[in-house]
């Protein structure tokens, strides 16, 4: 009997339609409840798993080896920097849900970028403390935005962002307009908001390291919601450190579940890499 490893933390079982399923086949879940380890989906794959429904756990070189009738992985979600290079030219098929969850992370960078000019957590904090404590806001209305790679995701959030009136720039490598370094750097320097979009691959690891981080405005806002090897995370804590008012909104890390340095820092928002984690979503991709 064939089988088919669901490798994701959280998947529907009632978006399986068994009709496609015969008795050849046999569906394997994540026992775990959270993120596979490589060593986990080594030992839950042999040789008759046809096919893995991944999430962000590394697919290696060494998993392929011993699922040796493995045909298909199929990416619950966009990027593929977690499948071994190898895999990619080999006969397998990869497949992505790259569409489904361009409006849930859209939407997620707004709503962070709102609750952060509104000091929502700490309002919702103080009062909890019974401190009726009083933080002037900001206005998203007119301000200055930097969208860091104008993909599906970045022009969502333009889009969004429109009604706002914002002033929005634009910096993505792979389109020529944009592309020019003298922009990036603009950018950077200008943006009271930035919102960084880009996949991750072995060139743009750190993308974001000490020397941008030292062009951006010491009372800017950056978020994270694709890779967390994007930003040089040892970095961004000094940078935090220095100067109070530079706020971050990360929704994924270097190493994932998170509990590191970043967590008692108080200019940092953080949630566990839940951008698109929605219903709607969730069953689009599934």
């Amino acid at each position: 009997m064939w089988n088919i490893l669901i490798c994701t933390s959280s998947f529907n079982k009632k978006n399986i339609n068994k009709k496609f399923l015969n008795k050849n086949f046999k569906i394997k879940y994540n026992p775990y409840g959270r993120k596979l380890t490589e060593e986990e989906v080594y030992s839950l794959v042999d040789k008759k798993t046809v096919a893995i429904i991944s999430g962000t756990e590394q697919i290696s070189k060494k998993i392929l080896n011993k699922a040796e009738n493995l045909q298909i992985i199929s990416r619950c979600g966009t990027g593929t920097d977690n499948i071994d290079k190898f895999l990619l030219n080999s006969h397998i098929k990869i497949y992505k849900t790259d569409k489904e969850p361009v409006p849930a992370v859209a939407e997620f960078v707004v709503a962070q970028i709102l609750g952060n000019l509104k000091e929502t957590y700490y309002h919702n904090l103080n009062l909890r403390k019974q401190k009726w404590t009083k933080i002037k806001g900001k206005m998203l209305y007119k301000n200055k935005v930097g969208i860091i790679g104008y993909g599906k995701v970045g022009k969502k959030i333009k889009s969004f962002l429109k009604p706002f009136k914002c002033e929005v720039n634009i910096y993505d490598k792979y389109i020529k307009k944009f592309s020019n370094k003298k922009i990036l750097n603009k950018l950077l320097k200008n943006s009271n908001i930035v919102t960084l979009n880009i996949p991750l691959s072995y060139k743009n690891k750190y993308f974001i390291n000490k020397e941008k981080l030292n062009l951006m405005k010491k009372n800017a806002v950056l978020l994270n919601c694709s890779r967390g090897e994007l930003i040089d995370e040892a970095a961004l804590l000094g940078h935090l450190k220095r100067y109070e008012n530079f706020r971050v909104i990360l929704d994924c890390f270097q190493n994932e579940p998170y509990n590191g340095p970043l967590c008692k820092q108080n200019n940092v928002s953080l949630s566990p890499h839940i951008a698109s984690y929605t219903d709607e979503t969730r069953n689009l991709m599934e």
